[in-house]
């Protein structure tokens, strides 16, 4: 029982680091369109469908785990 609390435990805290490194690399894209793009419905959408990546990018690690 140890050794599979122990592998959930790992996979828990790849699936972390996943997700922080994911937020540090949309992170700075957000601010660089927002720094560069006029605020339009457009860069609205944008930002909407990257927040969607992020989602299903995490919701695809849940489920299938991470290389």
């Amino acid at each position: 029982m140890k050794l599979e609390q122990e592998a959930e435990a790992f996979s828990e805290g790849k699936r972390t680091q996943f997700n922080q490194d994911l937020q540090e690399y949309i992170q700075p894209l957000v601010q660089y369109l927002d720094d560069n793009l006029h605020n339009t419905k457009e860069l609205d959408d944008i930002k909407y469908h990257l927040l969607v990546v992020k989602l299903i990018c995490r919701h695809s690690a849940e489920t299938h785990g991470i290389k």
